[in-house]
């Protein structure tokens, strides 16, 4: 969640303005430039990596009064600037009351993991390598590896979280969920409600290549229209 830089703002412009038809064109309309939003790289960075940690933790999905200074808490400047934050937000995250009440210091580490895993009925992840979490060399890691480096000390209960998180594992579960909930969080700036979200999610898992016929259905929704004028 950040304003655009001017070079950006520039370039998309530029597609929607030299579109043969910004309703109608699928390599250039405004479906195109908003999916393609939630498809960059820098989203996957930021809001669908904080997400996650809502999936995985406490398997529900962010409020939209949760997630919006959540993302604005990753954003930065640089790379590194990203980087570090992400790593503050992992720590921090562990700290927040409701994971302390679900995780609390009486809970064994093979419990915790087995919590986090058993969600996704996943007996190992593969994930970055933990001691290096923004890289790109992934690693294998089962069930009992970590809860044995957690047990060692040389994992910390945050650093587990964020491994499964950035799992492939986690991926192939969520990635669908979260292009739905990113609608809600983007277009009417709310939560999801589970019928909604259940509607178009099934229509994603039927037709998984049609990402456009759901996000027109929330921008050219009578919500969006009524609360937001025309897109």
């Amino acid at each position: 969640s950040r304003e655009p830089e001017q070079s950006g703002l520039d370039a998309w412009l530029t597609v929607l303005n030299n579109c043969s038809d910004v309703n109608n064109n699928p390599t250039c309309d405004r479906i195109h430039v908003s999916s393609s939003f939630f498809r960059s790289d820098e989203f996957q960075l930021k809001g669908y990596f904080v997400y996650l940690f809502y999936r995985v933790a406490f398997n529900r999905r962010p409020n939209y009064d949760e997630i919006i200074p959540d993302l604005r808490g990753v954003t930065g400047q640089t790379g590194d600037e990203v980087a570090r934050k992400r790593a503050a937000f992992a720590r921090q995250f562990t700290l927040r009351p409701e994971f302390r009440t679900t995780y609390d210091d009486s809970l064994l580490d093979a419990a915790f993991v087995t919590l986090l895993l058993g969600r996704y009925n996943a007996a190992a992840i593969t994930t970055p390598d933990p001691s290096n979490p923004d890289g790109t060399q992934f690693v294998t890691l089962t069930r009992e590896e970590l809860i044995s480096r957690l047990s060692a000390g040389t994992l910390t209960r945050a650093q587990v979280l964020r491994a499964v998180v950035q799992s492939r594992e986690v991926d192939t579960v969520e990635f669908r969920g979260a292009f739905v909930a990113t609608q809600y969080y983007g277009y009417l700036r709310r939560a999801p409600e589970e019928a909604g979200y259940q509607g178009w999610l099934n229509y994603l898992n039927a037709n998984p290549n049609d990402f456009r016929t759901m996000v027109n259905g929330f921008m050219n929704s009578e919500e969006y229209r009524l609360r937001f004028g025309r897109p």
